[in-house]
């Protein structure tokens, strides 16, 4: 076995985009995916999350740590004891050194270490995969910006057909439009999609909007321009959507085009 192409993954497939571009699976708590160098794979996981992983993830082997105890015995601690038998499987193999991306956790480099393994660090793994779009991540990122761009729609929308009242600000439904009243009714719009907004988004106009990135704070008025920039994920493929539109309820003034 030529071990220096063996490559392990590891984390939380909910954070770690690299390791679930590989598994394709969403679960709460770590676990790993080692593609050994004779093409075979074994993907290590809670156990009461194997049947799940059978039936999605793409291995050879779907394993938890139960399985492969090193001659100390397993932690009490869940991510510990998964890190040790990650350990534990490579020996087994007969493993002298693997390759890893930028995201393995320090966890797994020191027991995969203490079992006398090598670890080779790669800057491009995962990275350069995850690139290139297959047929299904497209349709994935197709859908994710279409609802990004409804969720635009309708917030440039509610800013057009809000009703301006004293000094120019601007009222819906009866009560002041505010940056953060508007972040809130594009995240609930996200929310009936089943799409996070967990960054929030951006609903800034003057003076915060000469502030790059800047969220936005207090009330929208009529003839000044709205930056909106709205970047939700799908709940269920981790797709991203991005768009970014500005808005004017009224007539822009000549300083504002």
């Amino acid at each position: 076995m030529t071990s220096k192409r063996t490559t392990v993954l590891a984390g939380h497939s909910t954070t770690n985009a690299t390791l679930f571009h590989r598994c394709r699976f969403l679960v709460g708590d770590s676990s790993v995916a080692i593609d050994f160098a004779d093409g075979t794979s074994t993907y290590l996981v809670r156990d009461i999350e194997i049947d799940r992983a059978r039936k999605a993830v793409r291995a050879n082997q779907i394993a938890c740590a139960a399985d492969f105890i090193p001659e100390g015995g397993l932690s009490g601690d869940r991510d510990t004891a998964l890190a040790q038998a990650t350990a534990e499987c490579l020996r087994q193999a007969g493993e002298s050194i693997i390759t890893v991306d930028r995201s393995l956790p320090y966890l797994y480099a020191h027991f995969i270490q203490e079992a006398g393994i090598s670890i080779h660090y790669s800057a491009d793994l995962g990275v350069l995969e995850r690139r290139i779009k297959d047929v299904q991540e497209i349709e994935h990122l197709r859908l994710a910006q279409k609802i990004t761009g409804e969720a635009m729609t309708h917030a440039c929308r509610t800013i057009a057909h809000a009703t301006p009242g004293k000094e120019g600000i601007l009222y819906h439904d009866g009560a002041a439009l505010t940056s953060e009243r508007l972040r809130a009714i594009i995240t609930a719009f996200l929310l009936e999609r089943n799409f996070s907004n967990s960054h929030d988004s951006i609903v800034a106009t003057a003076p915060h909007v000469a502030d790059c990135h800047h969220y936005g704070t207090g009330p929208l008025r009529t003839g000044l321009p709205t930056i909106v920039d709205i970047f939700p994920m799908d709940n269920k493929t981790r797709s991203n959507g991005d768009m970014s539109r500005t808005v004017v309820n009224g007539t822009p003034s000549d300083e504002a085009i």
